[in-house]
């Protein structure tokens, strides 16, 4: 049998065409491959990564689009911080007035939207890093009330950099002595010597910043700071330095710290009770730098424990005062926590 068309002299008659829509999945504008990780899709802990999803060609006739986003490896994708609400003077400027480190976290609900931002913390330290998937699924909602669903899987590299040579330089050691009339309990002595001072370098393939960020404990007498402490600033004396690519040897991170206590003009006892949190973190030079985080590298922990007591001989220092030995952690990821400013 064979179909005529009135008034149409010329026609085909065929099977009704269809055209395939790709999903795919973008880091930071960069098209990822399900098998392989293309060449560009390198990155670095601390940067930015943004994921967004891609239509080739465009959906037609998509009312709503519901997405939900799942990553390997270690990330953060959120942050807070502690705040406290000035009272308005007058009424019109009252302020949230913020304080603290900013504490990143992970939150689930920032994964269900089509374009995400995260920052990962862990990675290889071989460049050009572990390889790490990326994963969308997407359910489209249309206007004749149909939906479809799909997912796309795309791979990348995460590098980290390394920390190695570790030193201790200067192994702290408990003094004591006068200033005036106030004795004081110090790690190192009046002149500056037997102070704390360890080092760390820093391997990596980006260039970037690094430095110590030193947070502690005080249980002192007669001065007790409390918990949560952060030294002096968010970067300790004589950091951040800028690291360069792949030169270790000329990316060195130095600690040098020689606390004290000192006893009220009238007191007959004082203590120098301290744990100290040291931070080796590192950030990117990658993509857009101010939207890149500090990632934390290695983690050094030490405490010091010494008292002196005033009697008839003059002030000597309790038995057993002391300073431990640092600890090195160069496989920690968390973050420094703190709540207030202080200064040992």
């Amino acid at each position: 049998m064979t179909p005529t068309v009135n008034s149409l002299p010329y026609y085909s008659f065929g099977p009704p065409s269809v055209t395939k829509c790709r999903l795919n999945t973008l880091a930071n504008g960069t098209a990822l491959a399900e098998n392989r990780v293309v060449p560009v899709a390198h990155y670095c802990v601390g940067q930015q990564m943004t994921f967004s999803d891609s239509w080739t060609p465009a959906v037609p006739g998509v009312a709503t689009t519901a997405a939900n986003w799942t990553f390997s490896g270690n990330l953060v994708n959120h942050s807070t911080q502690q705040r406290i609400w000035v009272p308005p003077d007058p009424p019109a400027l009252g302020f949230w007035q913020y304080y603290g480190s900013v504490n990143y976290d992970t939150d689930s609900t920032l994964l269900n939207q089509q374009t995400t931002s995260a920052w990962w913390t862990s990675g290889g330290s071989s460049f050009p890093g572990a390889q790490y998937t990326a994963t969308l699924q997407e359910t489209a909602s249309f206007a004749n009330g149909q939906q479809a669903t799909l997912s796309r899987t795309g791979q990348f590299d995460m590098y980290r950099p390394s920390l190695f040579e570790w030193v201790i330089t200067s192994q702290g050691k408990v003094t004591n002595y006068l200033s005036g009339s106030v004795e004081i309990v110090s790690v190192g002595t009046a002149a500056g010597v037997q102070t704390m001072i360890f080092h760390w370098r820093v391997q990596s393939a980006y260039a970037g910043s690094a430095g110590f960020t030193q947070t502690y404990d005080d249980e002192s007498y007669p001065n007790a700071s409390g918990s949560n402490v952060l030294d002096l600033a968010e970067f300790y004396i004589g950091s951040p330095v800028n690291v360069l690519t792949n030169s270790g040897a000329a990316n060195i991170l130095v600690l040098s710290d020689a606390p004290d206590e000192g006893s009220s003009l009238a007191g007959n006892f004082v203590s120098l009770v301290l744990q100290f949190r040291d931070y080796a973190r590192f950030k990117p030079n990658l993509g857009d730098p101010s939207q890149n985080i500090y990632v934390t590298l290695g983690k050094v922990t030490w405490q010091v424990n010494a008292s002196a007591n005033s009697g008839t001989g003059g002030w000597a220092l309790t038995p057993g005062s002391s300073v431990s030995t640092p600890v090195p952690d160069v496989s920690s990821t968390e973050f420094p926590f703190w709540l207030q400013v202080g200064s040992q």
